[in-house]
């Protein structure tokens, strides 16, 4: 009999410019068919994971999809506090962006 230990992944979610948690956020392993919330407090905790490689995702309608790889050693994973900006604030983040790639291209095609 093999037995393999697991683990818990817990964080937190939080409103990158107000700094207060997201709640109701769901939180899931790519290869994991569970899903999980937030709480009041923009915290979350995915137990009985063993150990590996994953990738880790929030989703939430007003916020920006996060998506990025943990391990998972032997030991429990505490990750950092997850800043999402809000969806009105990266379509003012990307027009900026547009405004200076216009820009740029103007100039090239003035001058080059």
């Amino acid at each position: 009999m093999t037995c393999f230990a697991q683990f818990n992944i817990t964080g937190r979610v939080i409103d990158k410019r107000y700094k207060t948690p997201i709640l109701n956020a769901k939180v899931f392993l790519t290869d994991d068919t569970a899903r999980y919330k937030t709480n009041d407090d923009g915290a979350f905790t995915i137990p009985n994971v063993k150990p590996g490689e994953y990738t880790l995702v929030i989703t939430s309608a007003d916020y920006e999809t996060y998506a990025n790889s943990w391990h998972v050693y032997d030991n429990n994973v505490s990750l950092p506090d997850i800043n999402l900006l809000g969806v009105d604030e990266l379509d003012v983040v990307n027009n900026k962006y547009n405004k200076v790639a216009i820009a740029t291209l103007l100039f090239l095609r003035k001058y080059f």
